[in-house]
């Protein structure tokens, strides 16, 4: 009998230890996993000089002066800005939205600017700029772009639509949103992705 119990509580002892083990080790490796997991992946960082900063839409070449007799720059805030303006028609390129807020902490107001090819009929493929002294220091690519000011003076704000099975493309329900921040050195010349979530795009899209 003592022989019985003796055994017993040694196989609790054991079972024990077990469980105490397993458990560190799937701690542990939780752990390491979720350290690994990147906030932002490197398809958010995009500086200059990047091979992946290529202009997706641009087409230098395939467009004439005639090509934008129909376009009014003035209504783009672009009246003053003669580079940016001379930079979309070298490469076909029409402006769709406009933001000029400040993005790099200068205290001088800087443009952002979702842009499409010329001739294009939807205009729902963009990309996105970002001139600051009248140089483009910032691409992105995407589609139906939102801008929006933050309020920090070094970031600023798009939405872009998610697209969901069966919604028609004029009219899509949410968006990513994304805050764009300046990473505050001057020599530093990209943007990255701070945050992302889910919002409602139609609302917004409407000034709601």
């Amino acid at each position: 009998m003592g022989n019985n119990k003796t055994i017993f509580v040694l196989i609790i002892i054991v079972l024990a230890l077990s469980a105490f083990v397993l458990g560190r080790f799937t701690s542990n490796n939780s752990s390491q996993n979720s350290s690994s997991i990147k906030p932002q992946s490197s398809e958010n960082i995009i500086p200059l000089s990047s091979p992946t900063n290529l202009m997706s839409l641009a087409a230098p070449g395939n467009c004439t002066e005639d090509d934008y007799q129909y376009i009014d720059f003035s209504k783009k805030e672009l009246t003053s800005k003669q580079n940016v303006i001379d930079f979309l028609k070298n490469n076909c390129l029409v402006p769709i939205s406009t933001l000029l807020t400040d993005v790099n902490a200068d205290f001088k107001e800087d443009l952002i600017i979702s842009v499409s090819g010329i001739g294009c009929a939807s205009c729902h493929p963009q990309d996105l700029y970002v001139f600051i002294n009248d140089k483009p220091i910032f691409i992105t690519h995407g589609e139906d772009f939102i801008l929006d000011e933050n309020d920090d003076n070094s970031s600023f704000i798009t939405i872009r639509p998610l697209r969901w099975k069966g919604e028609a493309l004029c009219c899509p329900t949410e968006g990513i949103r994304t805050i764009w921040k300046y990473p505050g050195n001057p020599e530093d010349i990209y943007f990255f992705a701070e945050d992302e979530r889910v919002v409602n795009y139609n609302q917004l899209k409407e000034g709601g």
